[in-house]
């Protein structure tokens, strides 16, 4: 008996460091939804969170999460469930599309009414296609890459206008392998992040202009990735998690437009994650995933108006490091602000800290990384509540 308490015990302690953990890291966890449908997808509509179909051909329950009493209940039923299929939303209405069916890939398209609780049949889509990814731009929904019915890769380029429930094809990409890559939305863009098949992942990043209908290829995204969660938050790309050659990872990387720069946050989402799922709802980016029994799904989210990505300057552009790229040595030029002391975090590009020093001054201050793996890095410098963060490339 005393070994059972200790065990109850033991266990109970580890929930609260866990807990403690994610949300020392800025991470809420919030209600837990009870049996889940096993492969949903999600988007956000009218300041509320929803998750649609995933189930294998049989009618699968919509649920509704409210963020204002932390609650889930159950909406309006999808008649038959697809997995790992795509959704985006426009005026309210959450577009599902595709999946697969006892691996038996589908061209199904349902329409939610988030305002009249009632799911209508879409306009098929083109080819049948699953592991695909979606997101809405210029009030219009892009489908982009998965695997299409007879098992091969797909990477035909669609759109969807509502207006006419009518599909299109358009320029394909530049890039194939777009197996679950991230697919984002801001403005008449749409952006395509990394994808690729579990274990071959890429970095391909390219952009299409809905207005011209042309493709352009960007500079890589950091590091290969399958399987992120990717949003479009107040005119950035936040692209968090995924799987990196075979492993889950927890990194987060912003990435803003004006400036073409990728940013590693030093914050981490709550643990390791890859086939989960993201929405927004005003300053809060929320993440979706089942917990290990896969009995009940675990909702997250986070202020990212209040993380030191947000607090990047990316006007200060007097604070210079030089050579870059370098075969070692770096000398960082901090110009003459009102402080006295600097301090400068460098890490990886999954987010491990290798190097760290609190006692830079203004002008020159010389950093020793002979010895380091060449690679990508990102210099993080701190100075009263302000964060500069840049890359750099040791050869």
């Amino acid at each position: 008996m005393k070994r059972i308490i200790s065990i109850i015990v033991t266990a109970l302690l580890l929930l609260i460091v866990l807990r403690f953990n994610a949300i020392s890291q800025g991470w809420e966890e919030l209600a837990s939804l009870q049996n889940p449908t096993p492969f949903p997808v999600m988007a956000s509509a009218n300041g509320k969170i929803y998750l649609l179909s995933g189930t294998q051909g049989t009618p699968a329950k919509t649920f509704e999460y409210d963020p204002v009493s932390n609650t889930w209940s159950e909406k309006a039923t999808i008649p038959s469930g697809t997995i790992y299929a795509s959704a985006a939303e426009v005026d309210g209405k959450i577009y599902v599309m595709g999946g697969g069916q006892t691996n038996v890939k589908k061209s199904l398209h349902y329409i939610y009414d988030t305002e009249t609780n009632t799911v209508t049949a879409g306009d098929t889509l083109l080819t049948p296609r699953m592991y695909h990814s979606a997101a809405s731009a210029n009030g219009r929904i892009y489908l982009i890459g998965g695997q299409n019915g007879d098992g091969t890769t797909e990477w035909f380029f669609d759109e969807y206008t509502p207006e006419t429930n009518s599909w299109s094809r358009k320029t394909q990409t530049p890039h194939n392998q777009a197996w679950y890559c991230g697919a984002v939305g801001i403005g008449t863009k749409f952006y395509r992040i990394a994808g690729g098949r579990w274990n071959l992942p890429t970095d391909y990043f390219d952009v299409y202009d809905t207005e011209t209908n042309q493709w352009e290829t960007l500079d890589p995204f950091p590091i290969t990735l399958h399987a992120p969660a990717a949003v479009s938050f107040q005119g950035k790309i936040i692209v968090m998690g995924g799987y990196n050659n075979e492993n889950k990872i927890d990194s987060i990387y912003t990435y803003y437009p004006s400036s073409g720069l990728w940013i590693l946050s030093f914050n981490k989402l709550p643990e390791p994650m890859a086939y989960h799922k993201a929405a927004v709802i005003g300053n809060y980016v929320y993440i979706y995933n089942k917990d290990e029994s896969g009995q009940n799904g675990r909702l997250w989210r986070y202020k990212f108006g209040t993380t030191d990505v947000e607090n990047t300057q990316f006007d200060a552009e007097t604070i210079s490091i030089n050579p870059n790229p370098c075969s070692g040595i770096l000398n960082i030029n901090i110009p003459s602000i009102n402080h006295e002391k600097f301090c400068i975090e460098i890490s990886n590009i999954i987010g491990n800290k290798i190097y760290e020093n609190n006692n830079l001054i203004k002008g020159d201050n010389l950093i020793n990384l002979n010895g380091i793996s060449s690679g990508i890095y990102f210099v993080r410098i701190k100075y009263n509540d302000k964060n500069i963060t840049k890359k750099i490339i040791i050869n």
